[in-house]
């Protein structure tokens, strides 16, 4: 090594350092600092749909090409038709995400619910139309009931949860300075993988104080019933009794929320109960299998952002 060799290598160390440095300051969380709301999650009672907000400075910078790798493996793998990446017109698999227009510097996108669960004209086989099961005398466990055949049609939903699988790759990282003067409650990443639709994100510090307000074991009455609202939409009227059950949200242990909705032992919970105070923390899920599952907690969840946006301070 040559006298005129080392400053240089050493500068390289020095900028090397210094850019991870940058990078480690500029990288920013809702699990450790509040920050301005970039995107939100609401509710929509009398779709029954989704609402997902998102700030202009987000619609601008995202764009996903149709030709990406992640959009031509879900429509190999679903069967999907064509796909808008554009977030400033509809977004997603057969528009599945429709832009209702801009105000206060935000985009806001409906995703309506779909019928998965089809009741046709065909007489159920299985109890020849009556409804009931002559050898039990109980509704049909084939037809629920109705006398009618049923057949799932899951096209939509897949179409549904894969394109917000594209967007929320994306839209939970705070990339770009925003102006708006309350916080970020959560953000969610939703899977639209084969047999997985996982559902996980982040709690922020106002969301977790708001949650840690109310006394342990209560319950979200709203949010239940968005859920419910959900799951009939998608599965129609009819539920028995062990699902009209299953079907909670509540808080424990200090802020820590715990949704659940039919299915074996589905839900979503802390990612780990071991808070620190003036932090927020992760969410996770378990054993969510299929987009309808995926939905109707999402459903809570924006429920829940509802009743947390109209009570924490601006």
């Amino acid at each position: 090594m040559t006298p005129e060799s080392a400053p240089q290598k050493q500068d390289g160390v020095n900028q090397s350092r210094q850019a991870t440095e940058t990078s480690r300051r500029e990288f920013r969380t809702i699990l450790l600092e509040t920050l301005p709301c970039w995107h939100e999650l609401s509710w929509d009672a009398k779709g029954p749909a989704l609402v997902l907000r998102i700030h202009q400075n987000y619609t601008d910078a995202i764009r996903i090409k149709p030709d990406a790798p992640i959009v031509l493996g879900f429509q190999k793998t679903f069967d999907l038709g064509g796909f808008e990446g554009d977030l400033e017109g509809n977004f997603g698999f057969n528009e599945a995400l429709k832009n209702q227009g801009e105000k206060d510097g935000f985009y806001q996108y409906s995703i309506e619910l779909p019928t998965i669960k089809v009741t046709t004209d065909t007489n159920c086989d299985r109890c020849d139309g009556m409804g009931r099961d002559a050898d039990y005398d109980e509704d049909c466990i084939r037809c629920q009931g109705g006398g009618k055949e049923i057949r799932y049609d899951w096209k939509r939903a897949h179409e549904i949860s894969t394109s917000l699988n594209i967007l929320t790759l994306r839209l939970p990282s705070y990339d770009h300075d925003v102006s708006t003067h309350f916080p970020q409650l959560i953000t969610f990443e939703a899977s639209g993988s084969p047999k997985n639709s996982a559902v996980f994100g982040e709690i922020s510090i106002p969301l977790r104080n708001w949650l840690s307000s109310n006394p342990d074991h209560s319950v979200v009455p709203e949010a239940v019933t968005a859920m419910k609202d959900a799951y009939m939409r998608m599965f129609g009227a009819r539920m028995g009794l062990v699902e009209e059950h299953r079907f909670e949200m509540r808080i424990e242990n200090n802020g820590g929320l715990i949704a659940s909705c039919p299915g074996d032992a589905c839900g979503i919970h802390p990612e780990n109960w071991n808070f620190t105070e003036g932090r927020g923390y992760e969410f996770s899920s378990h054993n969510v299998d299929t987009p309808m599952q995926q939905l109707t907690l999402l459903a809570g969840l924006a429920a829940l952002h509802d009743i947390a946006r109209r009570e924490i301070p601006r």
